[in-house]
C-alpha cells in the first residue's frame, strides 16, 4: 500500500510503501473500492502516486493543500497524484475552521470510485 503517515505524536512521517497486512493491521474495518479512471489516466495516476513515494515527501502536518505538493497528508496525496495525472475533480475540497482539506469521505463521493 502507498500512503502517506505520520507518528501520531511527532507528526514525524511520509510517503512509505506498506504491506498491505502491516498495513490493516489494528483496523477495525477495511472497505476495498474501485478506481473507475480510463486504464491510461489509471496508469499515470500510479505512476504519480510511485513518483511521489521515490521523491520521500514528507507528511504534512500542517495540512496545507496548497503548498505545491513539498509535503502531503494522507488524502492530499491521492488527490495530488490525480491532479498531477489530469483528474482534477476527484474529490471536492472542502473549508474547516479556514482552511481548504480534502477528506477521505469527498474522495469516496468522487465519480471516479466506487
Amino acid at each position: 500500500v502507498l500512503h502517506s503517515d505520520a507518528d501520531d505524536v511527532s507528526l514525524i512521517g511520509g510517503v512509505q510503501r506498506t504491506p498491505l497486512n502491516e498495513f490493516l493491521q489494528g483496523a477495525l474495518k477495511a472497505e476495498v473500492k474501485h478506481n473507475l479512471m480510463p486504464a491510461t489516466t489509471k496508469a499515470n495516476f500510479l505512476h504519480q502516486l510511485e513518483s511521489m513515494e521515490q521523491q520521500k515527501l514528507a507528511f504534512d502536518g500542517d495540512f496545507n493543500l496548497f503548498d505545491g505538493g513539498q509535503k502531503v497528508y494522507c488524502t492530499e496525496y491521492v488527490w495530488l497524484a490525480a491532479q498531477r495525472a489530469g483528474v482534477t475533480d476527484l474529490g471536492e475540497v472542502i473549508t474547516v475552521a479556514g482552511r481548504s482539506l480534502i477528506l477521505v469521505d469527498s474522495l469516496f463521493q468522487s465519480h471516479w470510485v466506487m
